[in-house]
């Protein structure tokens, strides 16, 4: 009897045994999972921080870039960035696409900085640069990794930053010498990329031929401030902007500038004093005819001249002497250098707005967009007629720029400014 008690409580003993320890493997588990990383738990508190910091970081989507993957036919907001690159309202001031990498794309703003997309993903990276405002912004294209050049002020002085590491260091490789002047234009010479070239604010244009370590004025001094350059797809022409005042043209790299409206008046003195020269000599007749064309000239001169307003130029990519002008008042187009003009025959709203940016497609000259007030204008025909879509409500459209790569993508920066 007393054998048989002693095995059934000796078996219940094993059965306790096997339970606690069942139970004790069951809290050393769970709770030392908690705490460590296995191959299928939970990851370990080192990784989920670094996990949480990624994935968890406070973005904000801002009005100021819009993204069209279907050349032009709607667009969607494309400006997510982390909040605590503590940043305001990110008016844009350009969009500068990489040279040789796909889907790399750069936003200057007015006062909050460079910002940097890459891979076609809707997050851009805050680039550290010593001033907050930028007034131009440009990408060595010989050494477009690491070379860049922007313009901004530092205590109300102009100056041009330059980084050779992609944007982490910054130094100083010019400046205004009073205050009040800025640097309002920077370009490359696409032919020549020793040569860089920058515009005041005060109308002086000033020449590196070393990618920017030194400096020269080049050409005389030009009436208001200097807003861009851009140059002829083929020959040597370069084009600069007075905003809204005169566009130059130079054919020595920016030695000296002329503008057509000076050059064609002095066509038509020419003719009147040949013309006189032959009235002195009894010619009355080749006189006569010389006048005559004097006058045919003129004509022509006034029907056809420079736009006024003007507020930006763009040339054809691919097309010799064909220049673009956005003014206050519509879009204008010339096919000789910028020497006559024509009105394009847009959509009539447009033209009570400020054409602030226009563009041509890089694989098609017929293919022209613009931007005015809130929308967004193209045309497929050379200007002929035009497509609308609205951007933005409440913000204006400033810029506009096609993806090199892929001209089914357009990128339109927003500004209050």
């Amino acid at each position: 009897m007393f054998g048989e008690q002693n095995k059934s409580m000796l078996k219940i003993a094993v059965n306790l045994a096997v339970i606690f320890v069942v139970i004790f493997l069951i809290v050393i588990f769970f709770f030392g999972n908690k705490n460590n990383t296995g191959s299928t738990g939970t990851p370990s508190k080192t990784t989920a921080g670094k996990n949480a910091s990624k994935d968890l970081v406070p973005i904000v989507v801002l009005d100021s870039i819009v993204r069209s993957a279907d050349a032009g036919e709607s667009f969607e907001k494309y400006f997510k960035v982390a909040t605590s690159s503590k940043i305001g309202n990110a008016d844009v001031l350009s969009i500068v696409f990489h040279p040789l990498i796909r889907d790399r794309v750069f936003v200057t703003t007015y006062q909050d900085g460079i910002f940097l997309n890459e891979k076609r993903v809707n997050s851009w990276t805050k680039i550290d640069f010593p001033p907050k405002k930028i007034y131009s912004f440009i990408l060595d294209n010989s050494s477009p990794d690491n070379r860049i050049f922007a313009s901004g002020v530092v205590e109300e002085n102009g100056r041009i930053f330059r980084t050779d590491d992609g944007g982490n260091k910054w130094r100083v490789v010019y400046a205004e010498p009073g205050l009040n002047s800025l640097v309002s234009a920077l370009a490359q010479y696409p032919k020549n990329p020793k040569l860089i070239i920058a515009g005041t604010s005060m109308g002086t244009i000033v020449k590196s031929f070393d990618r920017g370590d030194t400096w020269k004025n080049v050409g005389q001094k030009i009436d208001g401030r200097i807003s861009n350059f851009d140059f002829d797809s083929t020959k040597q022409f370069t084009y600069m902007l007075s905003y809204q005042s005169k566009i130059y043209f130079s054919t020595d790299e920016g030695s000296t500038w002329k503008n057509w409206e000076d050059e064609k008046a002095k066509e038509v003195a020419a003719l009147n004093s040949q013309a006189n020269a032959l009235a002195g000599k009894q010619d009355s007749a080749g006189a006569d005819a010389l006048r005559k064309q004097a006058a045919a000239l003129q004509k022509r001169n006034n029907e056809n001249r420079q736009p006024g307003g003007v507020i930006n130029i763009v040339t054809d990519p691919t097309k010799s002497g064909i220049i673009y002008a956005g003014t206050t008042n519509g879009l204008y187009r010339s096919k000789d250098y910028g020497k006559y003009w024509n009105k394009l025959n847009i959509i009539e709203s447009a033209e009570k707005f400020p054409i602030k940016s226009v563009a041509i497609s890089p694989k098609n000259s017929n293919e022209i967009v613009f931007v005015s007030g809130r929308s967004f204008y193209k045309s497929i025909n050379n200007g002929d007629t035009w497509a609308v879509v609205p951007v933005n409500n409440s913000i204006n459209a400033v810029f506009v720029a096609y993806d090199p790569f892929d001209p089914k993508i357009i990128f339109i920066g927003l500004s209050r400014i």
